[in-house]
């Protein structure tokens, strides 16, 4: 696990940033060079397409949404993707959970989990 100046920094990237990260973390080791445009128009398909699979598991009665208004960013950061890796509702690595989870912090988590 990544330490809290590691997960400070994470959380200070811009939305592009995390979305190119989050694309660069799926496409992998590509055989086709990828432009940055193209890194960061995956990562908010995929963002997308995860949202609703993901909500669920985050924003459950007993999930990271507790601890919303009394943890820091950088505690829920790693708590909001271990909840995606361990629900087992979406194959992706631990640094596309993270990312996944910075942008969910970013957007607002009690905005996230509206409605639910």
């Amino acid at each position: 696990m990544a330490d809290e100046q590691d997960l400070n920094e994470l959380l200070s990237l811009n939305e592009d940033e995390l979305y190119l990260r989050l694309g660069r973390e799926l496409a992998g080791s590509s055989a086709v060079p990828q432009s940055l445009g193209s890194l960061v128009t995956k990562g908010k398909q995929a963002f997308q397409e995860l949202e609703g699979k993901i909500r669920p598991v985050v924003c459950a009665k007993d999930g990271p949404r507790e601890g919303l208004g009394t943890l820091s960013n950088a505690t829920l950061l790693p708590y909001i993707a271990n909840a995606i890796l361990s629900g087992n509702v979406v194959a992706v690595g631990h640094g596309a959970a993270l990312y996944i989870a910075a942008l969910i912090l970013q957007h607002g988590l009690d905005k996230f989990c509206e409605g639910c």
